[in-house]
């Protein structure tokens, strides 16, 4: 009966090594999944807000590229000296200037709702659009870029104004100013935008960070 006894004892104790070991195993691999799914979820982030920062960036050149494009077409048209007409390649720069205002409307909608951007395939020779961007999420961000949208909403009949204009109008000349004076605006509230996006990437980069060496340490821990 002694013996009996014993042996009873000791399954009862190899049972509760038993679970033991389960369990540690059991909560490493709860930690391991977890560890996958967030770095999966990390890689896909920073895979978009590549993307993002990128077209983000081609914004600010886009502000000053299309603003120079439309004044040269003016310049090219209404300017007396023939000096300054060569220089301004009236044709040229309005196709540019079409095309960096309608790259940038694009852009900027794709940076708020979500969506593709307009892009340029060097092999191809062509136009063609990027990957679709997420929608902006983050309300600070996303009340910057609503900021560069009423000024770009400003912005831009003044621009396509002066680019239709065949004659030098009291509201042509009115308009060339108000771009003149303004362009710099514009181009310091996408900077902030962007640099807004660039905070928040690396913000999320820290995230990650702290939760993989917070998992380790805590597997750590139970093992």
């Amino acid at each position: 009966m002694a013996g009996e006894k014993k042996v009873g004892k000791k399954s009862e104790k190899g049972l509760s090594l038993y679970w033991k070991i389960g369990l540690i195993i059991g909560i490493n691999l709860i930690l391991l999944l977890a560890i996958l799914f967030q770095n999966l979820a990390s890689t896909r982030s920073a895979k978009s807000d590549g993307l993002i920062i990128n077209m983000a960036g081609r914004q600010r050149m886009l502000t000053q590229k299309m603003t120079k494009a439309v004044l040269n077409t003016a310049v090219g048209r209404f300017a007396s000296a023939d000096a300054l007409k060569k220089v301004a390649v009236t044709i040229k720069t309005k196709k540019e200037a079409e095309t960096a205002i309608r790259w940038f409307d694009a852009t900027l909608k794709a940076l708020i709702e979500g969506g593709p951007a307009p892009a340029f395939n060097t092999k191809k020779n062509q136009e063609t659009t990027t990957e679709a961007m997420p929608p902006c999420r983050n309300t600070e961000i996303k009340k910057q870029l609503l900021k560069v949208k009423a000024l770009w909403d400003l912005f831009r009949p003044k621009l396509e104004n002066i680019l239709k204009e065949k004659t030098a109008t009291p509201e042509m000349i009115q308009d060339y100013q108000w771009v003149v004076s303004n362009n710099l605006k514009l181009l310091a509230a996408m900077n902030k935008a962007v640099f807004m996006f660039s905070k928040d990437a690396k913000r999320r980069v820290v995230y990650t960070q702290i939760f993989l060496v917070t998992s380790f340490v805590i597997g750590l821990l139970i093992f």
